[in-house]
């Protein structure tokens, strides 16, 4: 189980970095979930105008340390930035090869996932007879190979499909033209808060984390975002404006 947080538009890369190490350490975290530490690897992917691709990613099996996010990130320029900060669920499940953001070399269109929750019955679906790691199990049940958008409607019935057992399937998703932010979780689970992604704006930009972070925002200025939705934001080839940011968060509640 982990933590999300991004921003779009203008923003500051240290205030998202500080939420982030907030909510690792657990300092100041509010909600009604089992874990405050998540301490196993953090990764971070952003919009790269200079990058072949146009994403640049970054992953690292430790937790999440001010001075060497830092130093990755200082001298970024960009307007989207999502980061990751990771608990394994399953004890096993540690290293590289778990961090996320995750992707595929067996997919034409460059996917990349950061998941924050369980989903140990999503592998039934791909026909295996146990789960080897759930989230790239989600990664093959629900991302395309050779088209690069997502029909949100068809990702929510496939969830909803879902065998019960485990706790959500909430993720940012990423490929170079569009971002996509599904909020979703299994019916009745114990920790509804923790599972609970929420949004705040102002002129310069737009914010979606796990938590209601104070270091981006005062606690007020926060709301959760309507569940059981896929969110999408198309990538503007210029540069993100006032009137942007409010139709990508006006359209969060639509």
């Amino acid at each position: 189980m982990c933590r999300l947080v991004m921003a779009l538009g203008k923003f500051s890369i240290e205030k998202l970095v500080d939420a982030a190490i907030g909510m690792s350490e657990g300092r100041l975290s509010d909600h009604d979930g089992p874990l405050l530490k998540h301490i196993n690897g953090w990764g971070a992917v952003w919009r790269d105008r200079n990058s072949p691709t146009g994403i640049s990613v970054y992953r690292n099996v430790g937790q999440i340390d001010l001075n060497v996010a830092k130093e990755v990130l200082q001298n970024v320029d960009t307007d989207f930035l999502a980061i990751h900060i990771r608990h394994a669920t399953v004890s096993k499940n540690v290293g590289i090869n778990f961090v996320h953001p995750l992707n595929s070399s067996s997919h034409q269109i460059q996917w990349y996932m950061m998941h924050n929750g369980y989903l140990p019955t999503i592998h039934e679906k791909l026909n295996m007879n146990e789960s080897v790691f759930d989230t790239q199990e989600y990664y093959d049940y629900i991302l395309p190979k050779n088209l690069d958008f997502l029909n949100g409607s068809e990702i929510i019935s496939k969830l909803n499909h879902l065998k019960v057992g485990g706790t959500s399937a909430n993720a940012i998703i990423v490929n170079p033209s569009k971002i996509y932010v599904i909020h979703w979780s299994m019916p009745d689970i114990s920790s509804p808060k923790y599972f609970t992604l929420n949004t705040t704006y102002d002129d310069r930009a737009l914010y979606i984390s796990s938590e209601m972070r104070p270091e981006i925002t005062k606690i007020e200025n926060w709301k959760p975002l309507i569940h059981s939705k896929v969110h999408e934001f198309l990538l503007p080839q210029k540069a993100m404006d006032k009137d942007f940011l409010l139709k990508c968060y006006r359209g969060l509640y639509e």
